[in-house]
């Protein structure tokens, strides 16, 4: 098979002109580019974690050891590469042009951590922050199954992957959790590679799930943000044996959603060894 490919590149901040439809699609790279910016722009969302404050002048018996941590964002940049790939004219009959996308968000900030110093005699409480740098990856597969004057210049979304997150530039990364959801008439183990739409876990509103993530190190602190009312709600999952798990329902119609499990070392909120992110999206449909 003879192919051509071009490879393409584009940095967008965060502020740009989100939910503001351009009025036309002059070349096949701007037809995949808006329709990961503004057709589904949940199903490429890199923006999943939860970033509120905890009330951190809750004191605890003095039994327990405080602990409070949450991250912050100082700043963040957008990249989407997309690689378009043209058949050759000996291809057998029936292959399209197809167009790769990957959808790359760096985070830049810090690990904030409020802990009690129990070394002396009069326990005081310590602040930690821990700076990180966060790599979120989503991957995506187009192909071109229509005209260019049809819609979007006949690009469809027919592959994508997994929001996944890693350090940048902080070495190797840790294991990814390894991620179950099971409904009463439905069973998914997580793969966060790039799969056919049809593969993506599907519900309906209202259907009861249970999330089950392992992980090797069972010191870890796991977190699932997930659907909740008209927005998101985040728990810690409780560990039973070598797995976490906990359970919520989903509350409405998403035509793409992410369930965000996010995995940190007991050891980075408890001393001084640094914050390594490790986290993946799960994406979902509902409907």
């Amino acid at each position: 098979m003879k192919q051509i490919s071009l490879i393409f590149f584009v940095a967008l901040l965060s502020c740009g002109r989100a939910g503001v439809d351009p009025q036309t699609d002059p070349t096949n790279w701007d037809a995949i580019a808006n329709i990961i910016r503004y057709d589904n722009p949940s199903a490429f969302s890199l923006d999943q974690f939860d970033l509120s404050v905890p009330d951190t002048s809750i004191m605890l018996p003095m039994s327990f050891q405080p602990l409070h941590w949450w991250r912050t964002i100082e700043r963040d940049s957008l990249d989407i590469a997309v690689e378009l790939t043209e058949p050759g004219p000996t291809d057998s009959l029936g292959s399209v042009p197809h167009g790769l996308a990957t959808i790359t968000k760096y985070f830049w900030g810090t690990l904030e951590i409020i802990g009690q110093d129990t070394s002396g005699e009069v326990w005081q409480r310590v602040r930690l922050s821990k700076p990180f740098v966060m790599k979120g990856t989503i991957s995506a597969l187009f192909e071109k199954v229509g005209f260019d004057y049809n819609s979007r210049r006949g690009w469809r979304l027919t592959q994508l992957s997994d929001a996944v997150y890693v350090p940048q530039g902080q070495g190797q990364g840790l294991p990814a959790p390894q991620i179950e959801i099971r409904s009463s008439d439905s069973f998914y183990r997580i793969n966060p590679a790039r799969k056919f739409l049809r593969y993506i876990p599907e519900f309906a509103p209202g259907e009861s799930v249970t999330v089950t993530v392992s992980m090797s190190d069972t010191t870890n602190i796991i977190k699932m943000r997930y659907p909740y009312w008209s927005g998101f709600a985040t728990t810690e999952l409780p560990r039973i044996g070598d797995t976490y798990s906990g359970g919520f329902i989903f509350p409405r119609n998403e035509d793409y959603g992410h369930l965000l499990i996010d995995a940190v070392t007991g050891s980075a909120v408890s001393d001084t060894i640094r914050y390594r992110p490790n986290a993946i999206g799960v994406t979902y449909r509902i409907r």
